[in-house]
């Protein structure tokens, strides 16, 4: 039994729970200044906290005081079937990840051979492939950086085998790490070519932000995502002319040239082959 009673969850700024993504919900909150926030314990999720500055009161989970004065950004395990609470001391905002935690489970049994999967409370620094990820789908649900339910699905995977095999009560050392390219480095190009999708982009130019030869980054790349850089590149287009279909009013032709698309024709031939729908079909729907 937990000795406090449960606190009010801070402000939500974004969820992606209207989106539907399965296994996975990413959400962007606020805390007040001086204001205690947590939740009563979620049986059916793990939740995982990212802050970018330290938290000043106390963190309990379960019951248990967990100690994260020297932690400059924490990051903070909740496990499934455990209360949180915290008091941050200043206003900031923190991404907040919950995952399922049965998807967890099948994972780290056919991942790492791990089964049954368990955690303990955990507030720990550093982990940049963890907080990469966690930007990305911050990112995603946002709009700033829409992604396409593939990717969704290859971020919730990663996340669910990273937490088991660093973070359960028995870590396991992933089999499936040989070729891939780095989480941390990963993220750094999928934050530039997000960052140019009007541009033309070549596997050299991507091969060259991750510092790797062209070989090498092709073949690092699809282990690492499922997909061709330039499957992905095509995927990553369709999902930011979808969000501008759905969000906004720009001309058509000009959603074609800022997901850089070579004409609007292009556009529609390759969005009506991903969605079943043209480009002015799916805003009608979903505008």
């Amino acid at each position: 039994m937990n000795d406090f009673p449960p606190r009010a969850e801070a402000s939500l700024l974004v969820s992606s729970a209207p989106l539907g993504w399965p296994d996975i919900t990413v959400e962007v909150r606020f805390t007040k200044a001086g204001s205690a926030i947590g939740w009563p314990a979620i049986a059916t999720r793990h939740s995982v906290l990212f802050w970018d500055q330290p938290i000043g009161g106390a963190i309990i989970i379960g019951g248990a005081e967990l100690e994260t004065i020297h932690l400059a950004a924490p990051i903070i395990l909740v496990p499934a079937g455990q209360s949180f609470t915290c008091n941050p001391g200043i206003p900031q905002r923190f991404r907040k990840l919950l995952i399922d935690a049965a998807f967890v489970s099948r994972l780290a049994e056919s991942a790492l051979g791990v089964n049954p999967v368990s955690f303990q409370a955990a507030a720990f620094d550093g982990d940049q492939d963890l907080r990469g990820v966690a930007y990305l789908l911050s990112e995603a649900v946002t709009g700033h950086q829409p992604l396409d339910a593939e990717m969704i699905a290859v971020l919730a995977r990663e996340t669910a085998i990273h937490l088991a095999s660093n973070y359960s009560d028995v870590p396991t050392p992933r089999r499936d790490l040989a070729g891939r390219i780095a989480t941390a480095k990963l993220v750094r190009v999928l934050d530039f070519l997000a960052a140019n999708l009007d541009r033309r982009l070549s596997v050299a130019i991507l091969a060259r932000e991750a510092g790797l030869s062209i070989a090498h980054f092709s073949r690092a790349f699809a282990k690492s995502t499922g997909r061709s850089p330039h499957a992905y590149i095509v995927g990553r287009r369709i999902a930011k002319a979808g969000h501008l279909l759905r969000n906004s009013s720009i001309p058509i032709d000009k959603i074609a040239a800022l997901c850089g698309f070579h004409d609007q024709a292009h556009l529609n031939r390759l969005f009506k082959r991903t969605t079943g729908h043209t480009p002015k079909q799916y805003r009608s729907r979903t505008g």
